[in-house]
């Protein structure tokens, strides 16, 4: 492992930003320049230098940077391409650091915790780059061995920094990380559409995320899978019934929750485990009804919630069966019911699940059992 403090950044904003046909480092994303974003990640997970390499409009960026600590390198050749701002930003960092990141100021949405992982892992055996990895594509921001600078900076052009760093790939690990902003970048207004809508759902993964969430429990990972596949089917007909009765509720929020509710499935006690785990990803949305799927306080005078339906949907399904209350429970009271203080918990969880159930009743007009029978024909996950 490598400490924040012993790493620096190249961010790269020198561009003409030509297939955009905006300035992308200056283009609005949630209320803040787009380069500000990859600014704050560095700076927030303290890194001890940010060099910001400015070419096409810096006279509007570098004002900007100088409130803020980083470094602003003017690269008078950025019309050369890509490659020669990263030779400028390499050129300007303090012999210090033991490693760097390279990021273009058009990849804004990476996690913290992403950092955080390659500087973990930048200390394993014959690792001189670490890459991010999500889906089985590498992706952005490379961590590279200050040691290689040398080499970099007398590679050619032709072929860019992929090209340089090619000749290393033996001393090369991919990081597998559940944050597709490592993918995301704004090369066509199209694009920028897109990184707008992953801002506005920053706290809820996709289900690729969800996903790779789940794999760092390695074999536990598929029956951990299976069982949330199945209660994410339950909570999506709950949900929709719900929606047909006037309940908004926000669909891939609770979609999301169901998938990777039980991520840490077999720990002490695993929902606020899991939550833990995934505020530090970044997920906070989908954190605070993991944290509650195994004990909820409902609150009769308000509307129901999408944490309730992730509850009730979860305790429907046994492994990846779907079950009614009474059955889900007497399970667990035969296994568990000799047990005075286990016994009390499971009947409360019970009563719970009854309370949930019949919320979701008296608003959708119809009996739970009738509706999920219906939604779900086969009892198993293909």
């Amino acid at each position: 492992m490598i400490r924040a403090a012993e790493a620096a950044a190249v961010v790269l904003a020198a561009g003409f930003s030509r297939r955009m046909g905006r300035f992308k480092p200056l283009l609005p994303l949630g209320g803040r320049p787009m380069i500000a974003w990859s600014l704050d990640l560095f700076t927030g997970c303290g890194l001890s230098q940010i060099c910001v390499v400015v070419g096409h409009r810096h006279d509007e960026l570098v004002p900007l940077l100088a409130a803020r600590r980083v470094t602003a390198v003017v690269n008078r050749e950025f019309e050369q391409g890509m490659f020669s701002s990263v030779k400028a930003g390499i050129r300007a960092l303090s012999r210090d650091c033991r490693a760097f990141f390279v990021l273009p100021a058009d990849i804004p949405l990476i996690r913290p915790a992403t950092i955080d992982r390659l500087l973990e892992d930048f200390d394993a055996p014959r690792t001189r780059i670490v890459l991010p990895c999500f889906t089985g594509r590498t992706g952005h921001p490379p961590l590279i061995d200050r040691d290689l600078a040398p080499a970099i900076l007398q590679a050619e052009e032709a072929g860019g920094l992929r090209a340089a760093l090619g000749r290393w790939a033996a001393d090369t690990l991919e990081v597998p990380v559940p944050d597709r902003g490592i993918l995301n970048d704004a090369d066509r207004h199209e694009d920028y559409e897109a990184l707008q809508a992953a801002w506005r759902r920053r706290e809820i993964p996709d289900a690729e995320e969800c996903a790779a969430i789940l794999a760092h429990r390695g074999p536990q990972a598929e029956p951990i899978a299976r069982h949330g596949r199945q209660v994410a089917r339950v909570a999506a007909a709950l949900t929709a019934a719900l929606k047909e009765a006037g309940v908004e509720l926000d669909a891939g929020l609770i979609r999301a929750a169901a998938l990777v509710h039980d991520l840490a499935k077999g720990t002490t006690d695993h929902a606020r485990a899991g939550a833990k785990r995934l505020h530090a990803l970044g997920f906070s949305a989908v954190a605070e009804i993991v944290a509650c799927h195994h004990e909820i306080l409902i609150e009769p005078q308000r509307p129901i919630t999408a944490a309730e339906v992730v509850y009730l949907a979860d305790k429907r399904v046994a492994e990846d069966r779907l079950v009614g209350l009474k059955e889900r429970f007497a399970a667990a009271l035969a296994r568990y019911g000799a047990l005075q203080d286990a016994r009390i918990n499971i009947q409360r969880r019970r009563d719970q699940a009854l309370a949930v159930q019949n919320r979701i009743e008296a608003a959708i007009g119809r009996s739970v059992d009738g509706l999920l029978k219906e939604a779900c024909k086969t009892e198993r996950v293909p």
